[in-house]
């Protein structure tokens, strides 16, 4: 997985508050959002349309979830 580790890097280069991968990995919602949209595009491609669309409304829909309890 080549394009993990070139996307971790990239933030960490860019961004000098990212100290370690782990950190990049569960805090940053740009790199959670590529990662969704790449499994989407990957299940889209192999002819799952649907479960590509779900997949995606999925993470939609939570992101807006977590926005909600934001504002609380």
């Amino acid at each position: 997985m080549g394009w993990w580790r070139e996307t971790i890097d990239i933030v960490k280069e860019n961004d000098p508050a990212a100290r370690t991968t782990l950190e990049v990995l569960l805090t940053y919602p740009g790199v959670k959002a590529l990662a969704a949209h790449r499994l989407s595009h990957f299940l889209w491609k192999h002819g799952f349309k649907l479960l590509a669309r779900m997949h995606s409304q999925f993470w939609r829909f939570g992101r807006r979830l977590r926005f909600i309890q934001v504002l609380r």
